[in-house]
């Protein structure tokens, strides 16, 4: 499986987690972002995550 097929691959699934948290009455948010998933995108988006999370 070649790069872009596993990262379409990996975004289906989330999409579907996300939508079924959301129909079991979760409050989902989902963002697609340009971005790998190394040390850059979590030093950037971390805090951010937390944030949400815990209401701050």
């Amino acid at each position: 499986m070649g790069c872009s097929s596993h990262m379409a691959a990996v975004f289906q699934n989330a999409t579907r987690w996300a939508a079924a948290l959301r129909d079991a009455g979760a409050d989902v948010e989902m963002r697609e972002r340009v971005a790998s998933h190394g040390d850059v995108m979590w030093r950037e988006e971390f805090l951010l995550m937390v944030a949400w999370a815990f209401g701050r």
